[in-house]
């Protein structure tokens, strides 16, 4: 994967392309020897991803000689189609709540029963069936 780092070396980014290609040719090869008579389609990947990094580099040669120019200036415009709508303004704040309207909650009632099934111990487990290892249907 390292090969579609491409975008990031200069000023020739096609030979890094081949170096990271030639890197990862011990492992497809060894991919290629492990699977041929067990699954085609490991083979066919490999040869799949070799492929398209031998395409990208011939694809980088020809078009991206030096690297990638990140302009938007020298971008040809299409004709007929308007530009962009200026962005808009701020939006608006939210709501302000009232917090009158929300009633108190007796939170010290909910902690107390929360604590007092917390700290049965070991009774606390009884409830649970045991499952033997591997055996996760509940």
């Amino acid at each position: 994967m390292p090969a579609l780092g491409w975008v990031t070396i200069s000023p020739t980014p096609a030979p890094y392309i081949k170096e990271m290609n030639d890197a990862g040719q011990f492992y497809t090869n060894r991919v290629l020897k492990d699977w041929k008579e067990k699954d085609k389609i490991h083979v066919d990947w490999t040869k799949s991803w070799v492929q398209t990094l031998t395409e990208l580099q011939s694809f980088v040669k020809q078009f991206h000689t030096t690297g990638i120019v990140w302009s938007g200036t020298t971008a040809p415009r299409v004709s007929g189609v308007p530009p962009p709508p200026p962005p808009c303004g701020m939006p608006p704040p939210p709501p302000v709540l009232d917090l009158a309207d929300i009633a108190p909650v007796d939170s010290g009632q909910d902690r107390s029963a929360l604590f007092a099934e917390i700290n049965q111990g070991e009774n606390i487990t009884r409830s649970m069936n045991f499952h033997s290892r591997g055996n996760f249907f509940f």
